[in-house]
């Protein structure tokens, strides 16, 4: 199963397809999840067959999934990007105008 998912030659198996895409929902699960440490680069196996008609449905909603994953991803990226630069700004601003009263008492 390592050979089929790590980028390398595919062999020894008629169909690599079950296992790439065991491999593919993992990885989304991971994420819909929030294990997004535990997420490692995918590389697509190299010389597999054309994707068989029995799979194409489950490609389909794997791919589906990592469409909104994404989407989710993106959105709670830009999230955090305005939080922090909110936590950047100056929590003051400096006097425009010179003050209007004068204490003569003191």
């Amino acid at each position: 199963m390592a050979d089929v998912l790590s980028g390398s030659a595919v062999t020894g198996t008629s169909d690599p397809w079950g296992a790439i895409l065991d491999q593919l929902e993992l990885c989304v699960l991971q994420g819909e999840s929030g294990g997004l440490d535990l997420l490692t680069a995918w590389a697509p196996p190299v010389g597999a067959p054309p994707l068989p008609r029995e799979h194409a449905m489950r490609a389909s909603l794997i791919a589906e999934r990592q469409s909104r994953l994404m989407e989710r991803m993106r959105d709670e990226q830009q999230a955090l990007s305005a939080e922090m630069s909110s936590l950047r700004r100056p929590k003051f601003r400096m006097a425009e105008a010179p003050p209007v009263y004068i204490d003569r008492s003191a």
